[in-house]
């Protein structure tokens, strides 16, 4: 056994140097999903983002209307993307005049279910739905 361990440890020692991928080198590269001063919004806080099984990629933020400040008219925003996070052509509004602390997830059965307060924190709501929700008819293209 005490072979093995030396044969192995030798091996480690010896092999050349995982070669460094340029993408790591890479700086990362910023996409925009949310703009300040946009879609209506003053300002957009408190992102989250998820992935389906099939990559399609979920975000959502607090679109603060009036201002940045915790209380006044929050409304909860998604876009949605199915290119890797390039661009982002879809958005929906979930909740509007009072939505706050949110999280999101996608549900065992594939659909998306989000925890949030609303009604001035007076309650916490789950709100649940199917990710294509986000594109159907209703929803906007992005400003």
């Amino acid at each position: 056994m005490r072979r093995l361990e030396i044969v192995t440890l030798a091996l480690l020692l010896w092999s050349p140097p995982v070669a460094e991928s340029a993408r790591a080198s890479e700086s990362p590269k910023l996409v925009d999903v949310f703009e300040s001063r946009t879609g209506g919004a003053h300002t957009y806080r408190i992102p989250a983002i998820i992935t389906t099984k099939e990559g399609t990629l979920l975000a959502f933020a607090e679109a603060r209307r009036a201002s940045r400040s915790d209380a006044g008219d929050i409304d909860l925003v998604f876009k949605r993307n199915e290119d890797d996070g390039e661009t982002w052509p879809h958005s929906r509004l979930l909740h509007e005049k009072s939505a706050a602390y949110s999280c999101m997830t996608v549900l065992h059965d594939g659909q998306v279910g989000v925890l949030f307060e609303r009604d001035g924190y007076g309650k916490i709501s789950f709100a649940k739905f199917p990710i294509d929700w986000v594109t159907e008819k209703s929803s906007q293209k992005k400003n």
